[in-house]
């Protein structure tokens, strides 16, 4: 592992904002408090640093598992062999476009869905409210399709972008 640890630091160099913890306990990171360690815990700051680690992964074919706010996760004792990414940084909300009848948000995929819902009541805008209470962050919501009162998540996104492991950042619409 330290050879690991010393690669990972050579590679990244000052290009890289954010931390990163070899042998980190998960259960620090997952609302049921259960986990063990990951090789290596990654909380890059911003999509840079983001897209670093996965082409660091990626060439060097070491499995990623993704983690934002730890909620719905059960990890074993044993932990994770790999990197764990934490998205808990990404947690920009921005109003992109406004009208009398919508509104586009620019929302990152570490936004806790409970404030997204308190953003979009706040500002007045509708459309979210079969979504208040249910835990998580946006991400999770998205890739779990998290929805309640006869509403889900992919009723509300229009498109989606994603920093992919070879690279690239791709685009998909709904």
């Amino acid at each position: 592992m330290a050879d690991f640890r010393r690669e990972f630091e050579n590679e990244m160099g000052n290009d890289y904002r954010g931390e990163a913890v070899f042998g980190e306990t998960l259960s620090n990171h997952t609302s049921l408090s259960i986990g063990g360690p990951a090789d290596i815990y990654v909380i890059p700051s911003d999509a840079v640093s983001l897209k670093k680690c996965l082409v660091f992964a990626n060439e060097r074919k070491i499995e990623v598992v993704v983690l934002a706010g730890g909620t719905n996760v059960i990890i074993s004792d044993r932990g994770v062999r790999g990197m764990v990414v934490s998205l808990k940084r990404f947690n920009m909300i921005k109003t992109l476009n406004e009208t009398n009848d919508s509104a586009e948000l620019f929302v990152e995929s570490g936004v806790p869905l409970q404030k997204l819902v308190n953003h979009c009541i706040e500002n007045g805008y509708s459309g979210l409210e079969g979504l208040s209470g249910i835990p998580g962050t946006i991400g999770g919501a998205i890739i779990g399709n998290s929805g309640s009162f006869g509403q889900e998540v992919k009723d509300v996104i229009i498109p989606l972008l994603f920093i992919t492991m070879s690279d690239s950042i791709t685009s998909f619409t709904s």
